[in-house]
């Protein structure tokens, strides 16, 4: 799947720009650039749908569709959808994200945007929206309606009208009737995505850059996904969940962490040839180049928590097919699957068995080598693996060294102390420059790939970290870099260590 590759963790979402949240503007294609000059040949990002509860990509309302609060307003200006005196009366800003007021400027600009287009739309413009709707009608009907649902103010599918909660004909019928202009605004919002953010991916595919996308396991209970597919999840008749997903207590919380996620009905799935995964993961390669599937343990168990309980203490590991059903991903998309499994947490053989017979690369993570296993070290990272300083659940690498170690998870004081000294001797170093220090150590490892959260690049603390997992912080979610911390030392810096380490082949 890899040469001897790097690159950087960065979603769409932290991208600098006037309008409160990043998008796929002129900061992508600056960004592009960057990872350009730095020779970089990975871009990873988090999920590309629309978010949903607490801004989280990991929580959205469809996997197959796009965050269209993504969308550039300069870009839809430049098509003649929208004028500068509307773009003006949007700006916010470059700081950190404020969802509250993004989500109360940007969406009715972008309906307004998306009315013009479909005014507007002749020739090539029109062929290629009637195209889009043709190519991806298996969901974009229901992903549709459940948005407008959304917009009108029906709250969670689960209290909609009987009817329209069992999927009755009639009444999505009626529903298409009665909102059937503002259906067709939502898919044109998602074909403008489409339009923008291919643009930016050919853009660095031509840099010989590939984008790495990621798919979360689990989908989220008001979602277009559980909605139109009912019967494919653990469900009660009222439509709320039966079982919920999480993981038992871990590193990051004594407590574990209860997802709410609904569990798959597996004998359903596998009844269905897998049919639901197979369009999941293919719509997923149609908008990335390699996919990394977040929480692959889970395909070969999961831990099942009642509804009813507050946390995640009191579940269980519940098997699941995982065998069969990337049989059936690979007998549908090919047997080469660009897949990276993010196996981190509490792995078990038959978790590492499932991954290494599909060829999977494993993922390792810096941060959690220096806790006594030898085995976890960087000498000792397999070469079929992907090494990450950090990801997105974790502190960055200054805020790691540097932070209240009393705060830091379940580990005690004097365990974190003693991960820190362990870094200090197996690195020689004295911590000065500790973001600096691993991404460089890192880059010499004999893994395949290397990747890098920009805060680390950066080295910022911890005004960079994106999520602390198990929690509900209005600061998840919000991190955005601003283009004066970008320095040119800081790219020759890495462009140095990405040639010294021969990472930089085409």
């Amino acid at each position: 799947m890899f040469k001897r590759e790097s690159g950087i963790l960065l979603h769409p979402t932290s991208l600098p720009g006037r309008f409160g949240v990043g998008d796929l503007g002129p900061s992508a294609l600056r960004w592009v650039k960057l990872l350009t000059e730095a020779q970089q040949k990975l871009w990873q990002i988090l999920p590309l749908s629309p978010v949903g509860n607490g801004f989280s990509p990991y929580h959205c309302t469809s996997s197959l569709a796009g965050n269209t609060l993504l969308l550039s307003l300069e870009r839809l200006q430049e098509r003649g959808y929208l004028h500068e005196e509307e773009l003006a009366r949007c700006a916010i800003g470059d700081g950190n994200i404020q969802p509250e007021l993004v989500l109360a400027k940007k969406p009715a600009l972008l309906l307004e945007a998306a009315r013009r287009f479909i005014d507007a739309a002749r020739g090539e413009s029109r062929d290629g929206f009637e195209h889009f709707k043709a190519n991806q009608a298996d969901w974009l009907q229901d992903f549709a309606r459940f948005e407008v649902m959304g917009w009108k103010g029906h709250g969670l599918w689960t209290t909609w009208p009987q009817d329209l909660r069992s999927r009755h004909p009639d009444a999505l019928q009626a529903l298409d009737r009665d909102l059937g202009e503002e259906i067709e605004l939502s898919k044109a919002l998602q074909f403008l995505f489409e339009e923008q953010w291919q643009s930016v991916r050919r853009l660095a595919n031509l840099k010989h850059i590939r984008v790495i996308g990621d798919l979360p396991i689990f989908v989220s209970l008001h979602s277009a996904d559980v909605w139109a597919n009912q019967h494919l999840f653990r469900l009660r008749p009222d439509g709320s969940p039966d079982v919920v997903a999480g993981v038992p207590p871990d590193y990051f919380s004594e407590s574990g962490q209860r997802w709410g996620n609904p569990l798959y009905d597996w004998n359903a799935h596998e009844a269905e040839g897998f049919r639901w995964w197979i369009r999941r993961i293919s719509r997923s390669f149609e908008l990335t180049d390699i996919l990394r599937i977040d929480h692959f343990r889970g395909f070969a168990a999961c831990w099942e928590i009642p509804a009813e309980e507050p946390t995640a203490i009191n579940g269980h590991w519940e098997p699941s097919p995982g065998y069969a059903l990337f049989e059936a991903v690979r007998a549908a998309l090919g047997s080469d699957l660009p897949i990276i499994a993010e196996d981190l947490g509490i792995i078990t053989d038959d978790v590492v068995e499932l991954r290494e017979h599909f060829g999977f690369p494993t993922m390792r993570v810096l941060q959690f080598s220096f806790g006594g296993e030898p085995k976890l070290l960087p000498h000792n990272y397999p070469r079929n693996c992907v090494a990450y300083t950090g990801t997105h659940d974790n502190e960055t690498m200054v805020q790691w060294y540097e932070s209240d170690p009393v705060t830091n998870g379940i580990a005690t004081a004097e365990q974190v102390e003693a991960q820190r000294d362990h870094f200090r001797r197996y690195y020689s170093t004295d911590g000065s420059n500790v973001n600096w220090t691993g991404i460089h150590r890192l880059m010499a490892a004999h893994t395949d790939a290397v990747i890098y959260p920009f805060q680390d690049i950066l080295g910022l603390g911890a005004e960079g970290r994106m999520n602390t997992p198990g929690t509900m912080g209005e600061h998840n979610w919000t991190w955005r870099f601003r283009w004066e911390q970008v320095s040119p030392h800081m790219l020759e810096t890495l462009r140095v260590i990405t040639r010294e380490t021969d990472r930089n082949a085409e």
